[in-house]
């Protein structure tokens, strides 16, 4: 099993292709996007619905954001 990597920005330009790079090396992605949920879908379905997670905002402590 693969480690897993959080690819901030990950569903589009550079961070999709480090998301994807990453997921054919064989690791677990959590893909996180704050605004564009096709563009995330889209990046899904293009890895071959493997090894990804897609998340929306993440948040501590009730809504604290970080980003």
């Amino acid at each position: 099993m693969g480690r897993l990597a959080l690819v901030t920005g990950g569903t589009r330009g550079i961070g999709a292709s480090i998301a994807v790079a990453l997921k054919n090396a064989g690791h677990n992605i959590l893909v996180n996007y704050a605004n564009n949920e096709r563009a995330a879908r889209e990046l899904f379905v293009t890895a071959d619905n493997a090894g990804f997670i897609i998340g929306s905002t993440l948040s501590i402590n009730g809504g604290q954001h970080m980003y």
